[in-house]
C-alpha cells in the first residue's frame, strides 16, 4: 500500500502542469509532517527510476527530472520543521547535493534539506559537511572583471561553425535562446549558440533523446492533451504546462550551468559585489529568500459579509453608497479598526474594491489637511503616502509621514505557480521601522500578528493579513483577493500620544461588475466612474473626525 501511494505521488510530482506538481510538492511535506517513514522511503526510492510505473501511460515521455527536482523542493521545505525523519535519508540527500550532480537546482535543494538537518544538531557527526554544501552553486574559480558587451566579441567567429545536421532537429525557438540560454551565457562570456550546443550535447547524451523538436515529436499534444494556451510562454516566463521541447530546455539549462560554474570563471561587472549567478539563479528559484513558501504567508478570507452581499441587485447598486458603508470598512470602534490595505470582494457579478491609507500629520494642521483632501473633486488628484514616499512632506512646520513599510512584489519564483499561495504577492505590509522601534513591537516569523513589548499585557497590537486565489486561466471569473494592516484601539492611541501628531485615513471604495475579458460590463456605456473616498482624522484622545 505505501508503494502504490508513493507511486501517485511521485507521478504528481513529475506531472506536466506545474500546479500538479506544487500540489504534491504539498502532500511530501505533510507526509513528513505525519511521520509516514515507510511512504517517504518508496518515494525517495522512485528517485533511482526513469518511469512512473502503473500511474502514468508508458507511452507518454515521463518527466523523471521535474519528479526529482519537485521532491527535493518538498524535502527542502520539510526539513525546516521535521529535521528527524530526513535523518535517516541524509545519504540520499547528499548525494544529490555534493555527490557530482550537474542540475543546480536539484543540488541547491538538496543541500538546504541538509543544512537544516545539521542545524537541528541532530547529525553531528556530518559537521564537516556545512562548508561544502554551503559553497553549492558558488564558483570554484576566482572571477574575471569584464563589460558585459566585450566579452562576446571574441566568440563571434565560433558561433558561425556549423552544426551537425543531428543537433538540427532540436530547435530552441525564438524565446528559450534570447531569454533563457543568453542570459546564462553572459555570466561566463558564453553565447547563445555555445549555451545551445551545451544544451543539445545534454539532451541527446544526458536524456538519450534521439527524436526532434517539433510539436508532433512530443506524445501528449499528438493526442491534444496540451492546449496551445497552456504551454505557451514568452520571453522568460514559466508555461504553466511543460511540453516536451520546454522540459528538455529547462533541464538542459540547469545541467549546462552546473558544468560552466565548476569549469569556466564567472564574469562580472567592474567594481560589482555579490554573486551574479546567484543572481540568476534566484529567479528559477522559490520566492522567499528564507526557504519558506508563499503559501506558509497565505491568510484564509477574512469571514466578512457586508449586507449587499445578502442583498438582490438593486437597479443603481453601484452608486448606492453611504456614509456608513465608509464607516464599516474603517471599523472604527471595533477590536481591530483597518489603517491600511486593498482587497475586493466579489458576489453575484459585482465587486467591491476598498482601499485605505493612512499616514500621520501635524497636530496643529490636521483638520485643514482633512477639509482640503475631501473636497477634492477626485481622490486620483491625491494620494497619502507610505514610508519612506516621495509624497512625504515635512517642510514649514508641516508634516506628513508615511508609518506603513509596504513594498511591492520582489522578483518572481517558481512558487507563484503554486495553487496554494492563492496568487498572493511578498513581502507582507508591516508597519515601518521607526515605529517599530518607538513602540518596541515584535512579530512572528511570518509578520502576521505584531506585539508591543511595552505593555504588561501579550495582546496583539497589529495585525497583518494577505489573501488570494490562484488562477488556472488567465481569463476565469475574479476572485477575492487583499492586503492590510489592522490595529487595536489602544495601540492606535498609544501610538498617536508618543509621536504627537494626528492620523489621516482615507477609505477609498469602488464598485463595479466582475466580468471575464470576455464579457462587458453591464453598464460599460456609462464610462468611467472615479471611486468615492471619505476622509478620517484620528486623534491622539481616542477622537475621531470627518466631515
Amino acid at each position: 500500500m505505501e508503494a502504490a501511494i508513493a507511486g501517485y505521488i511521485f507521478a504528481g510530482l513529475a506531472a506536466p502542469k506545474e500546479s500538479k506538481r506544487w500540489e504534491a510538492a504539498h502532500v511530501v511535506r505533510g507526509i513528513c509532517t505525519l511521520a509516514h517513514k515507510r511512504v517517504l522511503a518508496e518515494l525517495i526510492g522512485l528517485t533511482k527510476t526513469n518511469s512512473g510505473g502503473p500511474f502514468v501511460d508508458a507511452r507518454l515521455y515521463f518527466y523523471n527530472l521535474h519528479a526529482r527536482e519537485w521532491l527535493l523542493i518538498a524535502l527542502a521545505r520539510a526539513a525546516k520543521g521535521t529535521q528527524s525523519i530526513l535523518l535517516s535519508h541524509a545519504d540520499f540527500l547528499k548525494q544529490y547535493a555534493v555527490g557530482g550532480e550537474l542540475h543546480v537546482l536539484i543540488r541547491q535543494f538538496a543541500a538546504r534539506a541538509l543544512l537544516a538537518i545539521l542545524d537541528s544538531g541532530l547529525f553531528p557527526e556530518a559537521a564537516d559537511l556545512r562548508d561544502g554544501l554551503e559553497r553549492v552553486n558558488v564558483s570554484p574559480l576566482p572571477p574575471i572583471e569584464s563589460k558585459s558587451y566585450e566579452r562576446l566579441k571574441k566568440r563571434q567567429s565560433k558561433d558561425k561553425e556549423p552544426e551537425e545536421s543531428d543537433d538540427d532537429r532540436l530547435y530552441f525557438g525564438i524565446d528559450i535562446g534570447p531569454y533563457w540560454f543568453e542570459p546564462l551565457g553572459r555570466h561566463f562570456a558564453k553565447s547563445e549558440a555555445e549555451i545551445e550546443r551545451e544544451a543539445r550535447q545534454i539532451i541527446r547524451g544526458e536524456f538519450h533523446y534521439s527524436g526532434s523538436s517539433r510539436w508532433d515529436a512530443d506524445e501528449r499534444a499528438r493526442r491534444r492533451i496540451f492546449r496551445d494556451q497552456e504551454t505557451y510562454h514568452s520571453h522568460s516566463s514559466y508555461p504553466r504546462v511543460d511540453n516536451l521541447h520546454f522540459y528538455h530546455a529547462y533541464h538542459a539549462m540547469m545541467m549546462v550551468a552546473g558544468k560552466l560554474l565548476s569549469s569556466v570563471p564567472e564574469h562580472r561587472e567592474p567594481g560589482e559585489e555579490g554573486d551574479s549567478f546567484r543572481d540568476w539563479l534566484s529567479r528559477h528559484d522559490i520566492s522567499r529568500p528564507d526557504g519558506n513558501w508563499l503559501a506558509d504567508r497565505r491568510d484564509p478570507t477574512p469571514l466578512e459579509w457586508p449586507e449587499w452581499k445578502g442583498d438582490k441587485e438593486p437597479e443603481h447598486w453601484r452608486w448606492s453608497l453611504w456614509k456608513d458603508d465608509f464607516d464599516h470598512a474603517l471599523a472604527f470602534g471595533q477590536e481591530r479598526v483597518n489603517l491600511w490595505g486593498h482587497w475586493t470582494m466579489i458576489s453575484g457579478g459585482r465587486k467591491e474594491t476598498i482601499s485605505i491609507d493612512s499616514a500621520l500629520v501635524s497636530r496643529d494642521r490636521s483638520e485643514s489637511l482633512l477639509r482640503a483632501l475631501q473636497t477634492a473633486s477626485n481622490p486620483h488628484d491625491y494620494r497619502i503616502p507610505d514610508a519612506g514616499d516621495e509624497l512625504e512632506i515635512d517642510h514649514g512646520g508641516f508634516q506628513l509621514k508615511g508609518w506603513i513599510a509596504h513594498e511591492d512584489h520582489l522578483g518572481s519564483g517558481i512558487d507563484e505557480q503554486d495553487p496554494w499561495s492563492g496568487g498572493i504577492s511578498y513581502p507582507p505590509t508591516r508597519p515601518a521601522q521607526f515605529v517599530i522601534d518607538l513602540m518596541d513591537l515584535n512579530s512572528d516569523s511570518e509578520r502576521r500578528v505584531w506585539y508591543s513589548m511595552n505593555r504588561a499585557s501579550t495582546s496583539p497590537v497589529l495585525w497583518s493579513q494577505v489573501w488570494g486565489h490562484y488562477s488556472e486561466k488567465d481569463d476565469s471569473d475574479e476572485k477575492e483577493s487583499g492586503r492590510r494592516i489592522q490595529a487595536s484601539p489602544q495601540f492606535i492611541a498609544d501610538f498617536l500620544r508618543k509621536v504627537e501628531m494626528d492620523l489621516i485615513v482615507e477609505v477609498e471604495m469602488d464598485r463595479r461588475y466582475a466580468h471575464s475579458r470576455y464579457e462587458s460590463h453591464k453598464d460599460e456605456s456609462v464610462g468611467f466612474i472615479p471611486p468615492s473616498a471619505r476622509l478620517f482624522l484620528i486623534k491622539s484622545n481616542g477622537q475621531i473626525f470627518t466631515i
